[in-house]
Formats: structure tokens, sequence, C-alpha cells
């Protein structure tokens, strides 16, 4: 054909791929795996011929969140490599809206209920559920944790539901994971309370001293929050739950997630003696 350049069948050649494999499959509201990856960028082989564009990158592996799978690179006539995984810490159907922060913060100092809330967003925001409302499970004197949280239901990071409803998180507790019990290397209640990354509450060290500052069912405990979350020294104590409780929860005083014992005081050096680092729970409240 006359006027016609090799260069010009490569460069149709990779409109065709891309314009066929660069959809992209992602849905905000279906946050289970990475969608497909995009296309491949050839660069055409040296020499007496281009080569053929590089293929579309494979779907991206299976991962919770919604974010698209990486672009395939390709070199010459190397077909694109595979997406990469979705983001988010499980394949979970179900979008994060409980867990236990996976480190404490200042002691018992979150700098207020504000603060406390900001320390959720954040470690929420690393694992792709930043676009919650994200309330820290603490009451004051002046508040009760309860209301602060919203009405549920929230599920972990492996999509478990933690309680259907404010109600049933009080009244029933958390549930034990039915197909765990009795399995000797197995804390059937700790699966359920899962950090934001879906890891359980090291138990070497102990780490299941949650701050809560509450009663069983939510309330305040005069007195018993680090002086509204402000404080890090011995002056103060803060209530704390037991993340890896044996028992229901509800009038179960002391073997709550909610309530436990009190604290030593609320350095980061008593939190540890008592067995725990100033971890917190967070719940969306939307």
């Amino acid at each position: 054909m006359r006027g016609f350049h090799p260069y010009a069948a490569s460069f149709l050649i990779f409109g065709l791929i891309v314009g066929a494999c660069s959809d992209d499959d992602s849905d905000s509201d279906t946050p289970a795996g990475g969608s497909s990856g995009a296309a491949g960028s050839g660069t055409g082989g040296r020499g007496g011929g281009g080569g053929a564009a590089g293929a579309a990158g494979a779907a991206g592996a299976a991962g919770a969140g919604d974010a698209a799978g990486a672009a395939g690179a390709s070199d010459g006539n190397t077909a694109g490599a595979a997406g990469a995984a979705g983001s988010g810490p499980t394949g979970s159907t179900e979008p994060l809206t409980f867990f236990v922060t996976s480190t404490g913060d200042d002691g018992g100092n979150f700098g207020g209920l504000e603060g406390a809330d900001a320390f959720c967003e954040e470690l929420a925001t690393a694992v792709g559920a930043g676009d919650r409302t994200w309330r820290a499970f603490l009451s004051t004197d002046d508040v009760d944790a309860r209301t602060r949280i919203g009405e549920g239901p929230w599920h972990n990071a492996d999509g478990a539901v933690v309680a259907e409803s404010l109600d049933a998180l009080f009244e029933d507790g958390i549930p034990i994971d039915e197909d765990n019990i009795g399995n000797p290397d197995v804390d059937a209640k700790r699966l359920l309370l899962l950090d934001e990354t879906g890891e359980p509450v090291s138990s070497t060290p102990q780490q299941h001293d949650i701050l809560t500052g509450s009663d069983p069912a939510g309330n305040r405990v005069v007195g018993q929050n680090c002086d509204g979350w402000t404080s890090n020294t011995t002056d103060f104590t803060g209530q704390l739950g037991h993340s890896d409780s044996a028992g229901p929860q509800g009038t179960d005083t002391a073997f709550g997630w909610v309530t436990s014992h009190a604290s030593q005081g609320c350095s980061a050096a008593n939190l540890v003696a008592t067995g725990g680092s100033g971890r917190i729970y967070c719940f969306a409240a939307d």
C-alpha cells in the first residue's frame, strides 16, 4: 500500500489492544478484590520491525478494598505483567467497620476524644477504609462510649459480624466463633476482635487490655478515663476491657470486652504492666 509505514501497523495494533483491555472493573460498592490491571505499554522491537504492544495486565489478585490492579508492564514483545492485588487487609465482601487498633498512641493521652477519633481514622485510612466516620469507643466523665459509635451492624477485617446492632453489642456481646469452639490452638473470640490489618491482638507479649473507660453497658466509669484521655502519667487510671475475653460480655464484668479492671496508671509503662499497650476499639458510626 502506498505511503503505509510498518510502524503504523504497530501503533494500530497497540491501539486496538489497549481499547479492548483497558476497562476498569472496580466498583466502589464491592470491596472484594482488586479489579483488572491496566494495559501494558509496549515499546516495540529494535531494528527491522516494531514488536507487538504489551498485552493487558491480568486481573489483580484477590484482596479487600476496591483499588484497581496495577498496570501491566511490557518491553518489546513481552506481555504485560499481572496487575497487583487490590489494597486492603482481606478478601472480605463486607466493608471494615470495626477494629481493635494495632498499636497504642501515647499511653492514655490521645488528645481527648477528638484526637482518639482521628487516631482511628488514621489507621482505617491506611488500609483503605478511611471514607467513614470513625469513632473511638471511649467514655469520659461527661460522655458514654455507646452513644458515639452509631447503630451497627459492624464487621471486622475478615468480614465477620461483630454485632448486628447497638443493643446486640451489649445485650448479647461479641459472639464466639462457633467453628473454633474447643480448638486448643485458636481463641474463638479473638478471631472476631481483629486489628485493622486483620491480625488478632497479640498474646505474646500479652496485649489484651483495651482502654474503654466504660462499664459493661458501654457507659462512663467516672474517674477512669486518663483525665479525659489527655494524660499519659501515673496520676490517673483508665478502665480496661479484655480483647480475648473468655466469657460472653454484657453482665460478665470479670472478662468482658468492655470492662474488666482498671489500669495501674496512664503512662505507656503502666499500661504494659497490666497487659496492654494503650490500644482502643474503633467503630464506624455510619
